[in-house]
């Protein structure tokens, strides 16, 4: 999707201040689950989704991703 909601979702998961994307994806692997992002008319999201015994790990990390995204200019211009 186009506008603020859709390049959100597309760089939330491209990386972090302290993960970059790849390391997102490892770590999400690592507890056997998987990450994806998406967008809608009213704002973006994320959605990992992991076996119950991995929860808290798979918070850690989503949290990470939800509140502290890189938003890289140069993620930035290939995401427009």
């Amino acid at each position: 999707r186009s506008g603020a909601s859709g390049l959100a979702s597309k760089l939330l998961t491209k990386g972090t201040r302290t993960r970059s994307a790849t390391e997102i994806a490892r770590a999400v692997e690592s507890l056997g689950g998987s990450i994806d992002s998406g967008s809608s008319r009213d704002g973006a999201s994320v959605d990992v989704t992991v076996k119950s015994d991995q929860i808290g790990p798979a918070m850690a990390i989503l949290g990470d991703v939800a509140t502290d995204p890189a938003f890289a200019p140069e993620e930035i211009e290939r995401a427009r």
